[in-house]
Order: structure tokens, then sequence, then C-alpha cells
């Protein structure tokens, strides 16, 4: 295995080229690793996004209790 650099541009190449040259059987694995990268990444951004609100005042428990029961009479358990 070669090593890669912190070069996008060479990263992209090394990571294409390892793709390649993998096992048919392993594509599943790093097709599972790829979608935690993705929901890791979409965590940290609506954890930000909460940070904000709670940084504007928008997120109080008593606005959050507030949606709760707003969205429960839309949609009750059965």
């Amino acid at each position: 295995m070669q090593a890669a650099t912190a070069n996008p541009d060479d990263l992209r190449r090394f990571f294409h080229e390892e793709i390649d040259r993998m096992e048919p059987s392993r594509l599943e694995i790093l097709n599972r690793l790829l979608q935690q990268l993705k929901l890791f990444e979409l965590a940290d951004e609506a954890d930000r996004g909460f940070d904000g609100d709670r940084a504007a005042g928008s997120l109080t428990p008593d606005k959050v209790a507030d949606a709760i029961r707003a969205v429960r009479r839309e949609h009750p358990y059965r």
C-alpha cells in the first residue's frame, strides 16, 4: 500500500486506486463506512445548529416542550 499525502487531489487518486483494487465483497463494507461518515457529519451540523439556536435564545426548555406538544397533537400515538 502506498502512502497518501494530505493533498486532496492526491488523496482522491489514492482512494480511487484503492477502491479499484478492492475485492467486490469489501465494497459494501466501504459503503457502510461512508454512510456512517455522512451521519457523523450531519450530526455535527445539527449540533452546531442547536448551539446557535440556544445562543440566540430560541431553544429554551419551554419552547422545546411546546414543540413536542404540538407534534404530539398533530401525530397522536395510537
